[in-house]
């Protein structure tokens, strides 16, 4: 068992890495012993529900608490004001008070909606991750955001809202598909591009796993894992509620990414989208800024590795929309879209402290036209 800590506006947050998921009834009696008089309820979606919520509920229950469980349709077309409304509406019905643990146990979505739940119910309850997916593990159980998507958009009403500690178990990562795998993949790749790429030769041997169907040893995840975690825990320290804006640095990719989502109606996952966004962001990067041509070829060999993004079909009329889209991301202001940018290999182009940049609609047109002539090029692994 393994533990790190990082800092937040409010004290500090705990994660336990580990590879035994025997020592998960211990974990989470360790988490409940400050709650002494609290009931619990574990929020989860209905795929990692059937799989371990009955585990769970007796794991919480053995400890001498009542525990209730609350399921919803799973994947990102779930994660909507009014999904959080019925579950809320559920809370109330069982009585919970702000006595009322929650335990977000899932991927990505039910982190982020269980998180955003726990910050607003009573105006707040203790909350902690549990995530059973790669991409939940780098990614949305550290640094506090919490959100649904709108119409508009996606993550547009959310919180920051620290959960109280994250358990991470690489056991987890066993019932995962391979495709499931990637999307966490992409996010590591990003933390990689943005902060330390020497995180890639790593990296790139968990892709070769991955390509070759490869059972990948929980030493290599839980160093990978861990020094993923690590870089986007430095970036949420320095700027935790993107008050000086560098936390958006961790949105390198995303401008991108969030409108392929959108366009898609979310048949497009989060993690292959990154991949398209870290692709053109990366290529705007070298064709208008200060990127070198090796770092651009680095980048273009190491996205290489993962299967290509479902969208080579894409007509002109899809990418107009999905430029349009690019309009609404949160990062922009009043008509324009604004990208965060690598100034090398591992370096962010900081704009002088104010970290997204301001891009041309026409070099964004450019951009995706050579994404989307990249793909025709591309292998199907």
């Amino acid at each position: 068992m393994n533990e790190f800590n990082y800092q937040h506006n409010l004290g500090h947050c705990s994660i336990t890495f580990d590879d035994n998921m025997s020592l998960l009834s211990l974990r989470l009696q360790q988490w409940l012993s400050p709650y002494n008089a609290y009931a619990c309820v574990i929020i989860t979606d209905d795929t990692v529900g059937k799989l371990y919520a009955e585990l769970l509920q007796s794991a919480v229950q053995s400890a001498g608490r009542p525990c209730q469980v609350l399921s919803f349709p799973a994947g990102e077309l779930s994660k909507t004001r009014e999904t959080k409304a019925a579950l809320e509406d559920q809370l109330f019905a069982l009585g919970c008070t702000r006595k009322t643990v929650v335990i977000a146990c899932g991927g990505g979505v039910v982190l982020d909606m269980a998180g955003f739940i726990a910050a607003t119910y009573l105006r707040g309850v203790p909350c902690f991750y549990l995530p059973t997916s790669l991409l939940a593990m780098v990614d949305a159980s550290i640094g506090g955001k919490t959100a649904v998507n709108t119409p508009q958009g996606k993550n547009l009403i959310g919180t920051f809202t620290q959960p109280k500690a994250v358990y991470i178990d690489v056991s987890f990562l066993s019932t995962l598909p391979i495709a499931e795998l990637w999307q966490g993949w992409s996010e590591m790749v990003k933390h990689a591009f943005i902060k330390d790429a020497t995180l890639l030769n790593d990296l790139e041997v968990l892709a070769d796993h991955l390509q070759n169907h490869q059972v990948i040893d929980s030493t290599l995840w839980l160093q990978t894992i861990k020094s993923s975690i690590e870089v986007k825990a430095q970036v949420v320290q320095a700027d935790e509620c993107e008050r000086s804006g560098e936390r958006q640095v961790l949105n390198f990719g995303h401008t991108v990414a969030h409108a392929i989502e959108a366009v898609s109606d979310y048949s497009i996952t989060h993690g292959d989208a990154v991949r398209a966004g870290l692709w053109i962001e990366s290529y705007l990067s070298y064709q208008h800024h200060e990127l070198s041509k090796s770092d651009w070829q680095r980048i273009q060999q190491v996205l290489s590795l993962a299967p290509v993004v479902d969208i080579q079909s894409w007509s002109v009329q899809q990418w107009d929309a999905c430029i349009e889209c690019m309009f609404r991301d949160k990062k922009s202001y009043v008509d324009d879209i604004r990208c965060v940018l690598l100034k090398a290999l591992g370096v962010v182009n900081d704009n002088g402290h104010q970290w997204a940049i301001s891009i041309d609609q026409q070099a964004m047109r450019q951009a995706c036209q050579a994404y989307a002539k990249e793909l025709l090029c591309c292998p199907v692994l």
